[in-house]
């Protein structure tokens, strides 16, 4: 018999995803716990652990005697996501800034450069795994993980939860206007500006377009009330 390798908790978010982008499980929903334990072949017990795990970054709320809901999503969870994101990469780029050599810049000019192709294909959503892979080319040369476990958490949680929506003309100009900042990023990297390129991912990049997150996300919990 064959040791399941994935650690459990990456299982469980693994699921959660899968069910969301299928639109078998929404956001603001109860999790069938029973399903859960069907699919993942786990007891209920080891999955109650995962959950309390998952409640802490966010992802769900724990109801006594009522059940696990998956998180809605709401303005004000992606402005903070914003914020924190902006922070915690800026300062990671910063740390790494005499790291990053000129066949790191070819690797980010060409992504955003295939990502140029991806657009003009009309194929939006395959340019948020282009969008991982450049973020992933700087920040894999720090050495401080629990900073990119960090950035990781909450990149899942505006990513994945829920899915994506790319069918607005808002949504794709505000895709081709965070694309161009890759490309500023790049060349403000590549003239040695340190203190610019840093300043640039925090204050522009990660600075949240409200009417494109409105329409990117699938919002709940009272979001239109949000300002």
């Amino acid at each position: 018999m064959v040791r399941e390798r994935t650690p459990l908790r990456e299982r469980v978010y693994n699921y959660l995803k899968t069910e969301l982008g299928k639109g078998t499980l929404e956001p603001g929903k109860y999790i069938d716990m029973e399903l859960l334990s069907s699919q993942l072949k786990i007891s209920r017990t080891p999955l109650r652990d995962v959950l309390i795990r998952l409640e802490v970054d966010g992802i769900v709320t724990i109801y006594p005697r009522r059940g696990v809901m998956v998180n809605p999503v709401t303005l004000n969870t992606v402005r903070d996501i914003y914020q924190i994101c902006g922070a915690l990469e800026s300062a990671l780029l910063f740390e790494v800034f005499d790291y990053i050599a000129p066949a790191h810049l070819r690797t980010m000019r060409q992504i955003v450069d295939d990502a140029d192709e991806v657009f003009a294909a009309g194929n939006f959503e395959q340019a948020h795994e282009l969008n991982s892979a450049f973020h992933s080319v700087f920040r894999g040369l720090s050495g401080n993980d629990f900073l990119k476990r960090q950035l990781d958490m909450f990149y899942q949680r505006l990513y994945y939860f829920p899915k994506r929506k790319f069918d607005s003309s808002v949504v794709k100009e505000g895709e081709l206007a965070y694309w161009r900042d890759h490309r500023t990023l790049t060349e403000l990297i590549e003239a040695g500006k340190r203190y610019e390129a840093a300043n640039f991912l925090r204050d522009v990049h990660w600075r949240i377009k409200e009417d494109y997150a409105k329409q990117f996300h699938v919002l709940g919990g009272g979001s239109a009330s949000e300002h």
